[in-house]
């Protein structure tokens, strides 16, 4: 493609250099660069990709997009004042539109989208719609599996997906949104047919993401600016802000409010069991499938909605819905032990505290979590946690969970202080493998244990270096040597 093609879409503060070269591939990491691209430098949180122009060059880089006046090796060069807009832009670009020729589906909230994409993709599919995804778990294109480091990947990379989708023949893609892409405009040029709005709770909020409160619920909004149909939970307290001068079209839901546009009714549990009847759009719907909780019930909810908006089938939706699983997302283990196993991304005091207190009521024993806090991260989250699992499970194990640039030890004793305002039993073991290892050897029978915070996590990050460390694999070891 003609440089000059790409520079059209873009507002320039600068050029220099010859428009008619043409540009054989896009990038914003150097590594990646080869013979004719353009290079994109984009001013991260850690990094700086002006300071790999040199190396972008070397690679094979015929121009570069620049936001700051620096000496370059280059010929061509362009100069803007939002690189990450324009990254956006050129993308869409090179790749042709590639969002205008399908039925994109994003979800925003705190809680409940990785949940929530899985019960569509698979409702699609068993609606014979072949469907992308994705989000936390990586992207899937057909039977292929693309590991992401973020649950919303950069502009570059998701028109490339959506691309590679289309070669593929598949129409129909469902996405996480996280704020903090929304923030950094990764999907900027993104031709969302439905957004999806959970919920909202205090998180992410720290020196790498948002400052404030406010700023995190200002980010998740911007998602009903660019989508046609937006569906919002108006079980959750935010849900207004939300909607507040959004030029989507408003489809509302809730558990088991009638004046949503979409509720259930007939809700019942029976052990990992959930059946309840969908009621919206002009459709009457009975499921069941095996993820615990009210919370679950409004991802199903959700997916429900977006998918027959998709085209999805009743008969996919039964059979979708029944044959949901998602890693890391109250995730029952096979142990063969008296007592149950569940692992669960729950590492926020929103999800936390859903958790606990839904599936407790379905326990016929104790209680037993096993959680701790990541590092770099609100501190008021970890008192709020302790006393949250102080309250609601009947005994905690307090350890380490992603402590990044922290000492575990100072995060686990502030979850402490939160786990001294109540009168919850508790123990505090730095080592996470040994805290799973006490859990087990307690465990009795009809008991639950829930190892919250790592949930679909294969690793532990501490220093900026990650370990391998899967909790499945931990599990089936210790059972080994316990049992």
């Amino acid at each position: 493609m003609k440089l000059e093609k790409l520079l059209k879409t873009i507002e320039i503060e600068e050029f220099y250099g010859n428009s008619e070269i043409n540009i054989t591939g896009i990038a914003y990491d150097s590594r990646k660069v080869e013979e004719g691209f353009l290079f994109v430098c984009i001013d991260g949180i850690d990094e700086d990709g002006h300071a790999y122009l040199t190396k972008a060059f070397e690679n094979g880089a015929v121009c570069a997009l620049i936001t700051k006046k620096v000496s370059l090796p280059f010929k061509n060069y362009v100069r803007v004042l939002d690189g990450r807009i324009a990254l956006a832009k050129l993308a869409d670009c090179f790749y042709d539109h590639p969002s205008k020729k399908m039925t994109i589906t994003g979800i925003t909230g705190t809680k409940g989208k990785t949940t929530i994409t899985k019960m569509i993709k698979t409702i699609m599919e068993y609606s014979k719609l072949p469907t992308s995804s994705s989000g936390t778990l990586g992207m899937f294109i057909g039977d292929e599996h693309i590991k992401t480091t973020n649950t919303t990947p950069a502009s570059l990379d998701l028109q490339q997906f959506f691309a590679n989708s289309l070669s593929n023949k598949i129409n129909h893609v469902v996405m996480e949104v996280a704020s903090i892409a929304l923030k950094q405009k990764r999907v900027q040029m993104i031709d969302f047919d439905i957004g999806i709005y959970t919920n909202l709770a205090k998180t992410h909020i720290g020196k790498r993401e948002h400052e404030d409160f406010e700023d995190y619920l200002l980010s998740k909004t911007q998602l009903f600016n660019l989508c046609k149909v937006a569906i919002y939970n108006i079980d959750d307290p935010y849900y207004e802000r939300m909607m507040y001068q959004k030029s989507a079209k408003p489809l509302t839901y809730s558990v088991n409010n009638k004046q949503a546009n979409i509720y259930a009714t007939n809700i019942h549990k029976d052990g990992v069991y959930t059946t309840f009847t969908y009621n919206g759009l002009d459709k009457v719907i009975t499921v069941t499938y095996t993820l615990p909780g009210q919370f679950n019930i409004s991802n199903a909810i959700a997916a429900i909605t977006a998918s027959l908006l998709m085209g999805a089938s009743n008969e996919g939706i039964i059979n979708g819905l029944a044959k949901t699983t998602v890693k890391g997302r109250c995730e029952v283990l096979d142990t063969n032990t008296p007592y149950m196993v569940m692992i669960d991304y729950a590492h926020n005091q929103s999800s936390l505290l859903k958790l606990l207190t839904e599936i407790k009521e379905d326990v016929k024993g104790r209680l037993i979590v096993v959680f701790g806090c990541g590092g770099d991260r609100d501190n008021e989250m970890r008192y709020e946690m302790g006393e949250i699992a102080g309250n609601h499970a009947d005994y905690s194990i307090i350890t380490t969970d992603n402590p990044r640039t922290e000492e575990p030890i100072s995060i686990i004793n502030m979850i402490e202080e939160g786990m001294k305002k109540t009168n919850g039993k508790y123990i505090k073991i730095i080592d996470r493998t040994k805290a799973i290892k006490h859990a087990l050897e307690i465990g009795k029978a009809n008991d639950l244990i829930i190892l919250a915070g790592k949930g679909h996590e294969t690793y532990i990050e501490k220093h900026h270096v990650r370990t391998h460390y899967d909790e499945r694999e931990i599990v089936n070891n210790l059972l080994k040597e316990i049992l």
